[in-house]
């Protein structure tokens, strides 16, 4: 059962890394992509419509592809000053208490995209591009 457990945790880490790399390369063209869109825009007043439009789904790309690894790693933002000092039942205690503030908003989001969702394949709004 140890063996299918540490095989497991490698793919999983072999995945982690792939998101982490795509989410480079999704920086890397989303960069490039919305530099030449501006010089286009101020230079020869050339507006490319997809480059606003594609620049927001690299930008889910880099964030959700980032955060696998992000989370094996430990590195994501916290700020832990005040909650290193609490005894470790307090520090659970307000561990616990953003988990459950965390878990909240994020139904609250998927409610919301959820509506939005319903209403615009009723109304058959579609993208620009």
């Amino acid at each position: 059962m140890r063996k299918v457990g540490r095989s497991l945790d490698r793919v999983i880490a072999y995945l982690g890394y792939g998101g982490a790399a795509m989410g480079v390369i999704s920086v890397l063209i989303m960069t490039v992509m919305i530099t030449i869109g501006a010089l286009l825009r101020y230079l020869v007043n050339v507006n490319l419509k997809f480059v606003d439009e594609y620049g927001g789904y690299l930008l889910v790309v880099v964030v959700f592809m980032g955060l696998a690894y992000t989370m094996r790693k430990e590195a994501h933002v916290a700020a832990d000053i005040v909650v290193s000092k609490l005894p470790k039942r307090a520090r659970n205690g307000v561990h616990l208490a953003t988990s459950v503030i965390a878990l909240v908003l994020i139904c609250m989001y998927l409610w919301s995209a959820w509506q939005f969702f319903v209403k615009s394949l009723r109304s058959g709004m579609t993208s620009v591009t």
